[in-house]
């Protein structure tokens, strides 16, 4: 049996209620304590190990050090240096030598972590030929996401060559690792590494097939809400989709679900008529039981929508944007599986039709749950977590 290193320089590992990057974690580690005894650094307090085979070694916050990142000029700082990739992915010298005191008293065969900036802060990068690293979100496609959310010409310009940076120091920093997971099997690029596909983290729940008596013509969306990605598609979705359909469908309802700090947002989308913004829910499975549709206008982001398999998972049809289907096209098929919208006047028509035609609903509720059953189980996750143990 393997002696694994877990680090987690984010969050709690053992806290997986909230949100997707919580619960990918929270997979991946189960996975790994699956495969042999792994301790656990965590820089968090009051962290408690629920996992067999789990120790935690190190649980304590780290505050970051007070630097000048915060000022203009710093920010083009990596830029500035684009040929390091210490520099475009900073090292925390607080966590990085506590991760070095750990590993330089334990014999550890695998070291692993999420994302790349993450291994880099902690210096991860040192243990290269024993570093596996779950690189989910692409750097690279994140600063395109900024670069669209940045409010000035410079901002704009910064992150898009940043983005551009970050592929180049993304390839040298994965070619020297011992393995890579991905959570888009396009980005999957060299021997060393996996497409490691995201998962509804309840898969043992499901929700009664779709009763039109016992439910209203509700759409229903749940995300993070301060996620740009994510409100920008509401935004979108509200004006151009859900305004027309309205005159179409009189009764239809909205209800969007899931933490919100902005207030003037919230206010902002409940001008539309029977629009409710919920905030955080503690029975996601009730939320998705007295819905008729889930609703996913995702036109931009960094990883694939595990709201989309969480939704099929529940037995709910979806109407999905083009973008949203990447990573799960070659698998589900449109009008069988889940409905894709190529433009706003085929969302409307796919929402009025499974708003209206419940046969029509429930097969394709059907078909979808079916699919991820058989797809995306966490057998098949932790399978693939394996091969990054081989030799």
């Amino acid at each position: 049996m393997p002696k694994i290193l877990f680090v987690s320089s984010h969050l709690d590992p053992f806290a997986q209620t909230r949100g997707g990057d919580a619960q990918r974690t929270n997979l991946l580690l189960r996975s790994c304590a699956e495969l042999g005894s792994v301790d656990v650094v965590v820089f968090q307090n009051n962290v408690i190990a629920d996992i067999p085979n789990c120790k935690i070694v190190y649980s304590r916050e780290v505050k970051p050090v007070e630097s000048l990142q915060n000022s203009k000029w710093y920010k083009w700082y990596p830029v500035l240096h684009f040929w390091n990739p210490r520099t475009f992915y900073p090292q925390d010298e607080h966590k990085a030598a506590i991760v070095k005191n750990i590993v330089s008293t334990n014999s550890y065969d695998v070291i692993i972590t999420r994302y790349i900036p993450k291994a880099m802060e902690c210096g991860l990068l040192d243990y290269a030929d024993r570093l596996v690293v779950d690189v989910d979100d692409l750097p690279s496609e994140e600063f395109l996401i900024f670069a669209r959310s940045a409010k000035t010409l410079s901002g704009r310009i910064r992150n898009s060559l940043l983005s551009q940076i970050a592929k180049w120091n993304t390839k040298q920093i994965l070619d020297k690792v011992k393995f890579s997971f991905f959570a888009n099997p396009k980005q999957v690029y060299k021997r060393n590494a996996a497409y490691l596909p995201n998962i509804s983290f309840y898969e043992h729940y499901a929700c009664k097939d779709i009763d039109f008596n016992q439910t209203s013509k509700r759409l229903f969306f749940i995300g993070d809400l301060s996620y740009y990605p994510n409100y920008t598609g509401i935004n979108y979705f509200l004006e151009h989709i859900y305004t027309p359909l309205q005159q179409r469908i009189n009764d239809v309802e909205f209800c969007i679900a899931g933490q919100i700090s902005d207030l003037q947002l919230k206010r902002k989308w409940e001008t539309y008529p029977r629009v409710s913004v919920l905030g955080y829910v503690e029975d996601i499975v009730a939320e998705y039981t007295n819905s008729r549709v889930v609703v996913i206008p995702i036109y931009h982001g960094a990883g694939t929508n595990i709201k989309l398999l969480e939704a099929m998972q529940m037995k709910r049809a979806c109407v999905v944007s083009s973008f949203a289907t990447r990573g799960f096209s070659s698998v589900f098929k449109d009008e069988v599986d889940y409905c894709v919208a190529t433009n706003d006047a085929k969302y409307i028509d796919k929402l009025e039709l499974l708003l209206t035609n419940e046969e029509y609903n429930k097969t394709i509720a059907r078909q979808g749950y079916n699919k991820v059953k058989e797809n995306y189980s966490y057998a098949t996750f932790s399978t693939i977590v394996k091969q990054a143990f081989k030799d």
